[in-house]
C-alpha cells in the first residue's frame, strides 16, 4: 500500500511539473521541467507496475515432460 501511495504521489508531482512547464515563458526552464516531468512519470510507472506485479498471485505451473 505504501508503494502504491508513493507511486501515485510521484505521478501527481509529474503532472504538476508538466503543467508548470506549460506556463513558463523561459525556454530553458520549461525544457528542464519537461525532462524532469518525463523522468518522474517513468519512475512512477515503474513503481506502480512493480507494486501491481508484487500483489499478483500467479505462479508458473509444472513444466511439461517430454514423451520418449
Amino acid at each position: 500500500m505504501k508503494t502504491r501511495l508513493l507511486g501515485s504521489s510521484i505521478l501527481a508531482a509529474s503532472i504538476c511539473v508538466f503543467l508548470l512547464a506549460l506556463n513558463i515563458g523561459q525556454r530553458e526552464i520549461a525544457t528542464t521541467c519537461w525532462v524532469t516531468s518525463s523522468l518522474l512519470f517513468i519512475v512512477a510507472a515503474m513503481i506502480l507496475v512493480t507494486s501491481t506485479l508484487d500483489r499478483s498471485n500467479v505462479t508458473a505451473g509444472e513444466p511439461r515432460r517430454r514423451k520418449v
